[in-house]
């Protein structure tokens, strides 16, 4: 016999939304982005490397209760840092560690 069990989340003020708000987060979410940025510039000889910036953006669920994500953009400062994604995935394998 199968059963099933359905959870559902009440919006409730300070909840999600302020979790995802909390400054501590985007920290964090800067900190990896920054982590991986650096990581991807080393391997770029010649170059400005990639920028991080950091949006809050209503990502899937989260959107019906009015809460934001910080979200990190990784992005090729110029056009030799976007060749050398291009070519040799210089970003791709620094996100990988």
């Amino acid at each position: 016999m199968s059963s099933t069990t359905r959870i559902s989340f009440i919006p409730a003020p300070g909840g999600l939304t302020a979790v995802l708000h909390e400054s501590a987060l985007r920290s964090v979410v800067k900190q990896a982005a920054d982590a991986i940025a650096q990581r991807a510039t080393g391997n770029v000889q010649g170059s400005a490397g990639f920028t991080v910036s950091i949006k809050d953006e209503p990502r899937f669920q989260d959107a019906r209760y009015g809460a934001t994500r910080p979200v990190a953009y990784i992005e090729p400062a110029d056009d030799a840092a976007r060749l050398a994604e291009s070519e040799n995935k210089i970003l791709t394998k620094a996100v990988s560690g």
